[in-house]
């Protein structure tokens, strides 16, 4: 998830790290330093398109729903 990477399932699990974060809500600074310390810059913007783009997968997919439900719930 650290790497410089796009590999489909690499971004999914960037976007939904960064869903998961700001709807705690951890705010976007935090999450970027978070990213840069493990080794991943990551800019802003970046993590604001990461975090609706999630947004609309998991409001289009009810597996991702269920999912995202699930962790929020545990």
């Amino acid at each position: 998830m650290f790497e410089k990477n796009r590999r489909r399932d690499i971004v999914d699990a960037r976007q939904m790290l960064y869903y998961l974060c700001m709807e705690r809500p951890i705010r976007v600074s935090y999450i970027k330093r978070f990213m840069e310390e493990n080794g991943h810059k990551v800019t802003h913007s970046n993590i604001i398109y990461s975090y609706k783009k999630a947004k609309e997968l998991i409001d289009g997919d009810s597996d991702y729903k269920n999912l995202i439900t699930e962790i929020l719930h545990n």
